[in-house]
C-alpha cells in the first residue's frame, strides 16, 4: 500500500472470502478487520507505506462490484476500476492515471456503477488526444453521447474537460458506463 488513506482504512470491495487475520509483512503487528456492507475493511496502524498479508478462509472468492459515489456524492471512474477491452491500457503518465492506446473500434473500457440517490447527475469527461484523433462515444445506461476530443499541443499532459450534459439515474439501480473509439 503505497499511499495509505488518511483514515488508515483499506476497503476490499468484492472480497467474499472471510478474512481470518491481517498483518504487516514485516511483522510489525496485526491489523484491525471489520465487515461492512461494501466489503471487508482492514485498518492500518500506521500511515506509512507497507505490504499487508491477508489470511483468508479457503480459496479467494472475489466478485465484481460497482463503482460507488464518494462522500460528496461524486462517482469517479478511474482507470484502475475499468474493465479494458481491445488494445487499450491503463497506466500513469506525468502523474495522471489514464487509459491510452485507443486505435481500433473494439477498444473500449467499461465500469459498473450504482448511484447513491435517485436524481440528475452531471456527466463530465477529462480527455486529451494528439492531432487528428479524438472521436469517442460515451454510453451511460441506455444513453449514448458522441464526443469530439480536441487535440492539444502537449496531448500527454494537457487535458480538457468536456461537459456531456445530465442524466437521470435511479438509486441503487446498477448500470454501466462505457467509452469506445469511433475509428473511420
Amino acid at each position: 500500500i503505497l499511499n495509505p488513506p488518511s483514515n488508515g482504512q483499506i476497503l476490499l470491495p468484492g472480497l467474499q472470502s472471510r478474512i481470518v487475520s491481517a498483518e504487516y509483512l514485516d511483522k510489525r503487528g496485526s491489523l484491525g478487520i471489520e465487515d461492512t456492507p461494501h466489503g471487508p475493511v482492514v485498518t492500518l496502524s500506521s500511515a506509512a507505506s507497507a505490504v499487508v498479508k491477508l489470511f483468508i478462509e479457503g480459496e479467494p472468492d472475489v466478485i465484481e462490484t460497482p463503482v460507488l459515489a464518494d462522500d460528496d456524492g461524486v462517482i469517479r471512474l478511474t482507470p484502475i476500476d475499468a474493465r479494458l477491452e481491445g488494445d487499450v491500457k491503463a497506466g500513469q503518465f506525468a502523474g495522471v492515471d489514464r487509459v491510452g492506446g485507443w486505435e481500433k473500434t473494439e477498444d473500449h473500457c467499461e465500469w459498473n456503477i450504482e448511484a447513491p440517490q435517485t436524481g440528475r447527475y452531471r456527466m463530465t469527461l477529462k480527455a486529451t488526444t494528439p492531432e487528428g484523433q479524438g472521436s469517442l462515444r460515451i454510453r451511460v445506461a441506455d444513453v449514448s453521447v458522441p464526443v469530439e476530443v480536441t487535440p492539444t499541443k502537449r496531448w500527454r499532459r494537457d487535458y480538457l474537460n468536456y461537459d456531456l450534459g445530465d442524466i437521470e439515474l435511479e438509486k441503487h439501480q446498477p448500470f454501466s458506463v462505457a467509452i469506445s473509439t469511433e475509428v473511420e
